[in-house]
């Protein structure tokens, strides 16, 4: 499978992506948990802060309720008395807002403070109608029904503190737990997407560095004249392919260099035989030269052969007047052949001289390879 750089680089920029995209969603979810932790503790905050005022209320009704024990006059009876009703709306009123965002528990525990708080508004409406007519059975009444149907109130208002408070020191500790746990799984993604990048950026450096050197190192090579060298490359990738257009350079340099030795090995043997034949050429070139030396020799002798003869025969003198036309036209013939001779000398002086500017040539050709 062919693996290349850019692939290389891609697929790990991919990974830590990845790595980063699920530290980012790890880290919003837990912040979304602990959102939700917070809005949870705030409501459980809300609903204690309501608690409170419902206790309040219920004491201040509880408050008015002695009043009304102790007031002087009638004025004063129907004005605590009314206090006490107004209480009771704001009690209900508050018991229902907490109710509405209580939880299951919560609600339970509210149905229960329901049912004890209309208790104790009947006892006291009982307790409010005596003190009309009896202030003393009014106060015992209320000292005994009253004051025990208050206790069971306040502990039910107590009891749905305390659960409150209780959820509220169990979520706080969830939270936390939330908190430190999505500390470490964003620390450990950050951390692992590190490792990824600087094992890969580490790899992929090292790779193509060590590749790239020996490619470099070949191409020297190749350089100072060595062709001996080829690197060995097992990457599917753009470096590999370098390399391996590197050797395959280097085979193709070393089929020109055979071919080019082969010509010129060529180049000399074919030098050395045009040498050969310019000497046969001379040699054959002399002994022309020496033929037509001795037949002008011959030719002069036979000159003066024919003087002397001229002067002794008169007779002859017409046969040795055509034998002295004869003998210049033979004289005319070997000047002429002298004059061949002379320039097929100068034409093997000629080839004597293309013969040892081949030799030089292919001396040079053979060095220069």
């Amino acid at each position: 499978m062919r693996f290349t750089v850019k692939a290389k680089l891609a697929s790990t920029f991919g990974v830590i992506i990845v790595l980063s995209m699920i530290a980012g969603g790890g880290a919003y979810t837990k912040l979304s948990d602990m959102l939700s932790d917070m809005n949870g503790l705030i409501s459980r905050t809300e609903r204690i802060q309501k608690s409170g005022e419902l206790e309040k209320t219920v004491l201040l009704q509880n408050r008015a309720e002695k009043n009304v024990l102790l007031a002087a006059s009638d004025a004063d009876h129907e004005k605590f008395a009314a206090e006490i009703n107004e209480l009771r709306g704001s009690a209900t009123k508050t018991r229902n807002e907490i109710y509405a965002i209580a939880t299951e528990t919560g609600k339970q525990i509210l149905d229960r403070f329901a049912t004890v708080y209309g208790h104790m508004n009947a006892v006291e409406d009982e307790t409010i109608k005596l003190a009309k007519v009896d202030k003393a059975k009014a106060t015992e009444h209320s000292t005994a029904e009253g004051r025990k149907a208050m206790a069971e109130t306040s502990a039910a208002i107590e009891e749905y503190v305390a659960y409150v408070r209780k959820s509220m020191s169990e979520q706080a500790e969830q939270a936390k737990d939330n908190g430190a746990r999505g500390q470490m799984l964003v620390l450990g993604l950050v951390l692992a997407s590190l490792v990824v990048a600087v094992v890969a950026a580490i790899w992929i450096s090292l790779s193509i560095s060590r590749a790239l050197g020996r490619a470099v190192g070949l191409a020297g090579a190749v350089a100072n004249g060595d062709l001996s060298q080829t690197i060995p490359s097992a990457s599917n990738d753009e470096v590999g392919d370098l390399i391996r257009s590197l050797n395959a350079m280097v085979e193709k340099l070393r089929q020109i260099v055979a071919e080019a030795l082969t010509a010129a090995q060529n180049v000399s043997a074919g030098s050395q035989e045009l040498s050969a034949s310019a000497e046969q050429l001379s040699q054959g070139a002399t002994e022309q030269a020496s033929s037509a030396e001795e037949a002008s020799s011959s030719m002069e002798e036979m000159a003066a052969n024919v003087k002397q003869n001229a002067d002794n025969a008169s007779q002859t003198e017409k046969i040795a007047a055509q034998s002295a036309r004869d003998a210049e036209a033979s004289g005319a013939a070997v000047g002429r052949a002298v004059q061949a001779m002379q320039t097929i000398a100068e034409k093997i002086t000629i080839v004597q001289e293309i013969a040892r500017q081949t030799d030089l040539l292919a001396l040079n050709a053979a060095v220069e390879a």
